[in-house]
């Protein structure tokens, strides 16, 4: 699939890209006046899992997790409207809409981004959103050492109890000990007084040590306690690693519009898409693209292009004059014509279409008036029998044409033995009859189908005998064949032509009929000139068809060509 092939796809569907471009153009406007200019702030967050006073981070699972759980908080719809309550004039339904949660890729970096049409709104916004978003980090671990030092408080509190407790039983051993030492003191030499005075002072002071070493364990622990709810004050400011990087500034020119981006690929991507399908559904279809493919199939490149404006008068009219721009293309196919055959003093031309409406009959009246304009006399051959285009247009209708000529052969045939000049002179007006004249008088004539229009007036055994009386008629004979693969007669008066028009549409010419067209032209193949013609919804109509009138000249030999006939042109209307 070459840069050519998809030139011509996209040249040939021309009207489809326009009115795709305009509708996404009409899309996008639309899309744009719906959507106003808006200002984007930005405030950009760190966040990181909590630590503790020492620096050591207590966060024991995925620090990632972590991140993107407080994104869901960011994101969570009571900050929102904790925001609103705080930036004046606003609800959480607007602060909500305006305000999008971006994480950075594999990063602890956080923005909080803000659109709207208010500068000063977006920013207070954003940043609104970053300070509630921190204290509220540190309210939450706020309430954690509020729980913490509300716990040390109570430990606190149960050993100094202990504590208490602790110093009674001391003072009583302490009481024990002095009262037993008295004791030991007055035993006056009385051994057994004097060992139950020692055991007493033994047991006082074994419960007096056994008191004081106890009270020194509870106040250890009672240091300890306290210095943890000392390192409690500082982990609340430490705990809250998470801070605000930089907050969002006074945006001073809109933001890059999403509308007008999408405006502009609407604009852009409809007819792009619609180029995408064309090339896609013609790269598909059976029908021809590029002009190769028919030189491929019919081994003849296209000849010319013929212009709409060649259907744009009738067809009588346009025996009158070719419209200046199909001027140069039907030129083209007369000297390609004439070049082709062996014979320069009379030459046939045969114009037959690949199906039917392609305008072959106003090719073939063109290249009449074209070839009448430089001298020539021109016969124009009805062939197509089944529409019957030149008999009808040309009111040729009330002359014999092609039937008349038939049975006269066949009459003279019967009646061989009729000589002298009564025969002469009938065969005059018979002649004179079958041919009828044209506006450019005897230039060109018609050999028509008569009254038999639509009716199988000739067979391919026929066609000799019609093409050599219109040979005898003009220099240059061109036939209207039709559609050359419809009939017959159509594709054996193809094959007697030395030079064959083939008229093609521009669009819509089938691949399959093409190769099957070519292979019934084969042997014409190097006489082929193929012409590219408007499609069938482009042509004209062929307009009134017109009458001719005209008066026999009686005399032996035909009358020069200017006292043939007398002639006036009129249309159905004046002959109503």
């Amino acid at each position: 699939m070459d840069f050519q092939y998809l030139f011509t796809v996209l040249a040939r569907r021309w009207r489809v890209l326009i009115a795709l471009g305009a509708v996404g153009v009409m899309l996008g406007a639309m899309l744009y006046a719906t959507y106003p200019e808006t200002y984007e702030a930005r405030a950009v967050l760190e966040i990181l899992p909590p630590r503790s006073a020492s620096g050591i981070g207590s966060w024991n699972a995925d620090p990632d997790r972590y991140v993107i759980g407080q994104v869901a908080v960011l994101d969570n719809i009571s900050l929102a409207a904790n925001v609103a309550s705080k930036v004046h004039g606003l609800t959480t339904q607007d602060v909500v809409t305006s305000r999008t949660i971006e994480q950075e890729p594999k990063s602890d970096i956080v923005s909080v981004v803000v659109n709207r049409t208010d500068p000063k709104q977006a920013m207070e916004i954003a940043n609104q959103y970053a300070a509630l978003y921190i204290e509220g980090l540190r309210e939450a671990a706020s309430e954690q050492t509020d729980k913490a030092t509300t716990a040390f408080d109570q430990q606190l509190a149960d050993i100094q109890a202990s504590l208490l407790t602790i110093e009674t039983k001391a003072q009583t051993a302490r009481v024990a000990v002095d009262q037993a030492t008295l004791q030991l003191v007055q035993v006056n030499g009385d051994p057994a007084r004097a060992q139950s005075a020692q055991q007493a002072v033994n047991t006082a002071s074994s419960e007096l040590a056994s008191a004081e070493a106890e009270r020194q364990q509870k106040l250890a622990v009672y240091s300890a306690i306290l210095q943890n709810k000392g390192q409690l004050a500082l982990t609340l400011v430490s705990n809250v690693s998470s801070s605000t990087v930089s907050k969002a500034q006074l945006p001073t020119a809109p933001a890059a519009n999403s509308a007008k981006l999408l405006a502009a690929a609407l604009a852009i991507g409809l007819p792009a898409l619609g180029a995408a399908m064309l090339v896609l559904q013609a790269a598909f279809s059976q029908q021809v693209v590029v002009e190769g493919e028919v030189e491929e199939a019919l081994g003849a490149a296209i000849a010319a292009e013929v212009p709409s404006s060649l259907y744009d008068p009738s067809l009588d009219d346009l025996l009158d004059g070719v419209p200046a721009s199909a001027v140069e293309a039907i030129d083209q196919l007369c000297v390609r014509a004439e070049a082709n055959a062996p014979d320069p003093e009379v030459i046939t031309i045969v114009v037959a279409g690949a199906k039917r409406e392609l305008g072959g009959s106003r090719v073939a009246v063109a290249m009449a008036a074209r070839f009448a304009a430089k001298g020539a006399t021109v016969t124009l051959v009805d062939g197509d029998q089944a529409a019957g285009r030149l008999t009808r247009a040309f009111g040729a209708t009330g002359f014999g044409g092609i039937p008349a000529l038939l049975a006269r052969s066949a009459t003279i045939d019967e009646k061989e033995a009729v000589r002298g000049s009564a025969r002469r002179a009938d065969s005059t007006r018979r002649s004179q009859r079958v041919f009828a004249p044209t506006a450019l008088g005897a230039d060109v004539t018609i050999l028509g189908l008569g009254a038999k229009v639509g009716q199988p007036v000739f067979r391919r055994a026929d066609i000799a005998e019609v093409l050599e009386a219109a040979r005898r008629q003009a220099h240059v004979v061109i036939i209207d064949a039709g559609p050359v693969l419809e009939s017959a007669v159509a594709l054996q008066l193809a094959r007697y032509g030395d030079a064959v028009v083939i008229t093609l549409p521009r669009d819509g010419q089938d691949r399959g009929e093409l190769a099957v067209m070519a292979g019934q032209l084969s042997e014409v193949a190097s006489r082929l000139l193929p012409v590219t013609s408007a499609s069938v919804d482009e042509i004209a109509p062929l307009g009134d068809a017109v009458e001719v009138e005209i008066e026999i000249a009686e005399v032996d030999e035909p009358a020069s060509a200017p006292d043939r006939a007398q002639r006036r042109v009129r249309t159905p209307s004046q002959r109503a």
